[in-house]
């Protein structure tokens, strides 16, 4: 895995995990974030390990039982395609950031 992957990785975990969750639904979130950011890796031409999917659910966990987050953010980092989307549930718009920078 390359550098690159690995803080794309580690800097969604944290954006995402600093949402918090505290509930069943954060394994579900654990889950949901692997499957979407390693889709994205994927697409991307990037080799993801296994292993990695495995941190990114415990990391993502873990953050979620530490502080849960509001409802309509879980459900909607839930419902998410894509980590850009995940990162809209939390007040994060890539694109407006863009336009004014």
């Amino acid at each position: 895995m390359t550098r690159v992957t690995k803080l794309w990785m580690t800097g969604m975990v944290a954006a995402v995990v600093a949402t918090g969750c505290g509930s069943e639904k954060c394994d579900q979130l654990g889950e949901h974030l692997a499957d979407v950011a390693i889709e994205e890796a994927k697409a991307a031409g990037q080799d993801v390990a296994e292993d990695k999917r495995a941190e990114i659910v415990k990391k993502t966990v873990d953050g979620c039982n530490a502080e849960p987050p509001k409802a309509e953010a879980l459900d909607c980092a839930l419902a998410a395609k894509s980590t850009k989307d995940m990162k809209k549930c939390e007040g994060v718009d890539e694109d407006a950031a863009k336009k004014e920078g």
